[in-house]
């Protein structure tokens, strides 16, 4: 009988030894190559496992024919930006260290002061928006949660948020990554499986929208991203494993209380 459930934590050689089996079946299709995963280091892996077991914003399914890994989808939820993009550069410039010029330092000050002004007014679904906001300029979990108060611990997978329930904001996405099937067991409905479980997860942290990359010609990924609900959006991006290929970007809405998806 086959399973869904979420990748555990310290299951990183597991996770590793899928993600290397998705590379070699389809080597086009995830955006690295087999040989640049190969060469990724320990850290890595671990990291990537720790994110996905630990945080509300990412997560890890796996599909099990008893003990046999047979299938994995990837899923991420982006939040509204905090501060504008131009103010989101310059801070993400002084993070990085690098030296801003005389404007820009004019520009940072008022960022810095704005940021102040909000963290002084701020509202509960704020916080959860400001953290995901901190660790995209490159602070580190310890860092932003001096600033605003931490995620959910480990072990929360959705319910109302430890800082105040749901997020009063409509454009929270999920992203949907890293699907894949073992050939052995496609056409067996082992996708729709994998992607109901993470439109369920998704709608467990509020998520309204979703987003996908598909390799173009990928017309069976494609054929069942439609019949979940997704619909393409028209843009389009070279992959970065082959630039000779391109992803097109599929979008739907999540409605509450149900998993069937609502086109965009």
């Amino acid at each position: 009988m086959i399973e869904v459930r979420r990748l555990q934590p310290g299951e990183v050689a597991l996770y590793r030894s899928m993600r290397l089996r998705m590379l070699v079946d389809s080597p086009t299709a995830f955006g690295e190559s087999l040989e640049q995963a190969e060469l990724r280091p320990d850290t890595y892996w671990t990291d990537t496992v720790v994110r996905a077991t630990t945080s509300p914003l990412q997560v890890i399914f796996m599909a099990w024919d008893d003990s046999r890994g047979c299938g994995t989808v990837s899923g991420s939820i982006m939040l509204p930006p905090v501060l504008t993009d131009d103010q989101v550069a310059i801070l993400s410039r002084a993070v990085t260290g690098k030296s801003p010029g005389n404007n820009e330092m004019v520009a940072l000050g008022t960022a810095l002061t704005e940021l102040a002004q909000k963290l002084a007014t701020l509202q509960e679904s704020d916080h959860r928006r400001l953290f995901r906001f901190l660790i995209q300029m490159g602070l580190n979990f310890a860092d932003a949660a001096r600033i605003v108060p931490p995620p959910p611990p480990p072990g929360w997978h959705g319910g109302p948020l430890p800082f105040g329930g749901p997020p009063r904001v409509t454009c929270i996405t999920a992203h949907v990554r890293g699907m894949w099937v073992d050939p052995e067991y496609r056409r067996k409905g082992v996708g729709r499986m994998l992607l109901d479980t993470l439109i369920d997860w998704a709608r467990e942290q509020h998520a309204e929208h979703m987003e996908l990359g598909v390799t173009e010609g990928n017309e069976p990924a494609i054929a069942l991203y439609k019949r979940v609900g997704f619909k393409d959006n028209g843009q389009r991006m070279p992959s970065m494993s082959n630039p000779n290929l391109r992803f097109c970007f599929m979008e739907c809405d999540i409605p509450s209380g149900a998993t069937t998806l609502r086109q965009h």
